[in-house]
C-alpha cells in the first residue's frame, strides 16, 4: 500500500511533463511554419535596443558638443559678441538638456547689448518654455527692466510684482521691492516708494539692495521733507490734569526720551509740552541737561523793618 503511494507520488510530479513538452513542440512547429514572423519580431527588438543605446550616445555628443560652444561663447567679453555666438546656438535647435540656461543667458546678454526686442523675445521664451525652471524669476525680472527702460512703469511692476506673488521663495523675490520702490517714484507714488524701500530694509538687511534702499530714502529725506514731517513731528501724549485739584509733582522719570524718526540723516528729539503746569522740584537736574538757575533770596532785611520791631521811646 506504502509503494503504490509513493508511485502515485512519483507520477505527480512529473505529471506536467508531457504537457510542457507539448507545447514546446507546438511552439517549434510555429516557428517553422511562420519563421518570417517570428524573426521580424526578434529584429525589431533588436533595433529598438540598437537605437535606444545610439540615441543615448547622440544625446551625450549633442550635449557635450553644446556646452563646449556655450562655453567658448562666454568667454567673449563684450556684449554684442558674446549675443551673437549664444545666438548661434540658439539658432542651431539643439536639443541639449542645458539649452533653457543658454537661452536665459542669451537674452540676458542681449539686454545687456541693449537689443531689448530680442531680450524681450528670449525671455518670454524661458518664461513658457521652461516654466519651472529656477532661472524663470529672473527672467520676469528682466522683462520688468525692459518694460521700465521703455517707460511702461505700470507694466514693470505688474512683472516685479508677479516675482513676489509666484516666488515668493526665490532669492530674485528678495530684491523686488526696491524695483517697485524705484516704480513708484517714477509713477509719482513718492509715499508708497518710501514704504517699498523700508520693506527692502526689513527683507534683506546688509545687502547692497538694502544700501540702495536706504540711498533712496536719504535722498527723498532731503528732496520732499514735508514727506517725513508727519512722523518726525508727532507730539508725545499728555495727559490732562484737573484744573481744581493741585497734585504732588511727579517724580522725574529715568527713562531716556524717544528719538524721532530720522529725517536727511540727523536725529530730532521731541518737543516739550509748554502747557503742562511748571511746578519747582527741589531735585538735582539729570546729568547733560541744562538748567535754568533759581533767582537767588538775599538774606539782609530792610532796615525799615528793624526800625519797626524797635519800641518806641
Amino acid at each position: 500500500m506504502a509503494v503504490n503511494k509513493a508511485q502515485k507520488k512519483g507520477k505527480s510530479l512529473f505529471e506536467d511533463q508531457p504537457k510542457q513538452k507539448g507545447d514546446l513542440a507546438a511552439l517549434v512547429e510555429q516557428i517553422k511554419e511562420n519563421p518570417a514572423l517570428y524573426l521580424g519580431a526578434f529584429l525589431f527588438i533588436v533595433l529598438c535596443f540598437l537605437a535606444g543605446m545610439i540615441y543615448r550616445a547622440h544625446s551625450k555628443s549633442v550635449l557635450r558638443e553644446t556646452s563646449t560652444a556655450y562655453a567658448k561663447a562666454m568667454d567673449e567679453q563684450e556684449p554684442a559678441a558674446r549675443y551673437e555666438a549664444l545666438k548661434a546656438i540658439v539658432d542651431a535647435g539643439s536639443k541639449a538638456e542645458n539649452m533653457p540656461e543658454i537661452i536665459y543667458m542669451t537674452a540676458e546678454t542681449a539686454f545687456r547689448a541693449q537689443k531689448y526686442d530680442e531680450a524681450k523675445a528670449l525671455f518670454e521664451r524661458v518664461r513658457t518654455e521652461s516654466p519651472d525652471a529656477p532661472f524663470v524669476p529672473d527672467a520676469v525680472e528682466g522683462l520688468g527692466f525692459i518694460a521700465e527702460d521703455q517707460g511702461d512703469y505700470d507694466a514693470a511692476y505688474g512683472y516685479y510684482q508677479e516675482i513676489t506673488q509666484k516666488w515668493p521663495a526665490s532669492f530674485t523675490a528678495r530684491r523686488q521691492p526696491l524695483n517697485r520702490g524705484r516704480v513708484d517714484e517714477q509713477r509719482g507714488k513718492l509715499a508708497e516708494a518710501i514704504e517699498a524701500y523700508r520693506e527692502q530694509g526689513a527683507l534683506f538687511p546688509d545687502s547692497q539692495v538694502a544700501a540702495q534702499a536706504e540711498a533712496a530714502l536719504d535722498r527723498l529725506g532731503q528732496e520732499h521733507p514735508e514727506l517725513f514731517a508727519a512722523e518726525a513731528a508727532a507730539p508725545p501724549e499728555a495727559s490732562a490734569a484737573p484744573a481744581e485739584s493741585v497734585a504732588a509733582p511727579a517724580a522725574p522719570s529715568t527713562a531716556a526720551p524717544e528719538l524721532a524718526p530720522e529725517v536727511g540723516g540727523t536725529l530730532e528729539l521731541p518737543a516739550t509740552d509748554s502747557t503742562a503746569p511748571q511746578t519747582p522740584v527741589e531735585t538735582p537736574a539729570p546729568e547733560g541737561t541744562l538748567e535754568v538757575p533759581a533767582p537767588t533770596e538775599t538774606s539782609e532785611q530792610p532796615v525799615a523793618s528793624e526800625a519797626a520791631a524797635e519800641p518806641a521811646p
